[in-house]
């Protein structure tokens, strides 16, 4: 039988080791998933061109009559559904609000029948900090906390110095955990959850990584 001191040296101990395991496991699968790389696009819709009306509803429709501004640029194609009949588009607006850092501007989906249909959309913040491009989907979050929060991750390094996401080209979009302390983070093929309760680490931190839990000591932001 251990003594007591042994007894709580021999806890402390398998504690750290796990730990140890849990981090090197997930550094393990990281580099696993950069090397598959991102899994392949679906197959390439056929073109669809706008006419000049069909391009003025679009325009009016998802970025004029919602914030008064212009379109960026609008992608149109054919659906698979109906045979190719339908046609679907997706409207990128210009900047409608400017903050220091980043702009904020809208995107909707809209759809063809026998009219143009566009849904509600979301709002995105895009950005350039020297070389490095940010944008991101809000997930109705505040601008200023999402790209602080983005920014961190880009920043991150694993205890391997691997950088997490692309530092380059960051696209990620923010969604609603399953409790108020909890975030989602998808960048490209990476998901992560971020947690804003840290007892035991700095705040936010990432609580996991594409299902696979990190330590409270290594996934602090």
């Amino acid at each position: 039988m251990m003594k007591p001191g042994a007894d709580a040296l021999f806890v402390r101990t398998h504690i750290v080791i796990m730990r140890s395991l849990t981090l090197a496991a997930l550094v393990m699968m990281l580099t696993a998933v950069k090397a598959l790389g991102a899994p392949a696009p679906p197959a390439k819709m056929p073109p669809y061109r706008l006419s000049r009306n069909d391009m003025t509803v679009l325009a009016t429709t998802a970025c004029t009559a919602r914030y008064g501004v212009k379109e960026h640029q609008i992608k149109a194609w054919r659906s698979q559904r109906d045979n190719n009949r339908s046609v679907q588009a997706h409207v990128e607006c210009t900047a409608h609000r400017t903050y220091p850092e980043f702009d904020a501007y809208h995107t909707a989906n809209c759809e063809l029948t026998t009219q143009w249909n566009c849904d509600r959309g979301e709002t995105r913040i895009r950005g350039t900090a020297e070389t490095q491009k940010i944008d991101i989907g809000l997930g109705g979050h505040d601008p200023n906390v999402a790209y602080q929060l983005v920014n961190k991750i880009a920043a991150y390094r694993w205890k391997t110095g691997d950088a997490f996401i692309d530092t380059h080209d960051v696209r990620c979009d923010l969604t609603k955990g399953p409790s108020k302390e909890l975030l989602n983070v998808t960048c490209k093929d990476q998901k992560l959850r971020i947690s804003y309760w840290c007892p035991q680490s700095s705040c936010p931190r990432i609580f996991s990584v594409n299902g696979f839990f990190v330590p409270a000591d290594a996934g602090g932001l």
